[in-house]
Order: C-alpha cells, then structure tokens, then sequence
C-alpha cells in the first residue's frame, strides 16, 4: 500500500501480507509477486524513492500522486 495524498502521509508505505486493510482512494494498492515485493518496498523506502515522491507530487492545499506518475516509478535493484 502506498499513501498518495496528503502533505504528512505521502510516500508511506506498508506491506500487507495476511489479514484486511482499509482502503480508500488516497491509497495504492500495489500487487507484486513475492520475488518483486522487497525491491519495490525498498525503492519505496530509499531515500532516492522518497525524493522522487516528493518531487513528482502536485497539488496546492494537498499533495497527491497520479497514477501517471506512479507508472514512471523507477524501481531500482
């Protein structure tokens, strides 16, 4: 899950790996294989990842991110 809006809780990122979790649309969902999961949740965390959120996030009162930029995503091994 990835936060897309909201000054403070931009760019969070959590693993849901069992159980439900509350979504709503100020959150991405973000399905990946096993073999995938930990390198997309470590460019998500990286600093490289956060700078990138930050700087591709828009909006006056609350910054958000597109799901055209989520795409643009670079994933870094």
């Amino acid at each position: 899950m990835l936060a897309r809006v909201g000054k403070r809780s931009l760019g969070q990122v959590a693993l849901v790996e069992a159980g439900i979790a509350e979504v709503s649309d100020c959150v991405f969902i973000i399905r990946a294989t096993k073999k995938y999961q930990k390198l997309i949740l470590k460019s998500f965390l990286s600093d490289e990842g956060q700078a990138w959120i930050k700087a591709y996030s828009h909006g006056v009162c609350s910054r958000f991110i597109s799901k055209r930029d989520l795409l643009e995503f670079p994933l870094k091994p």
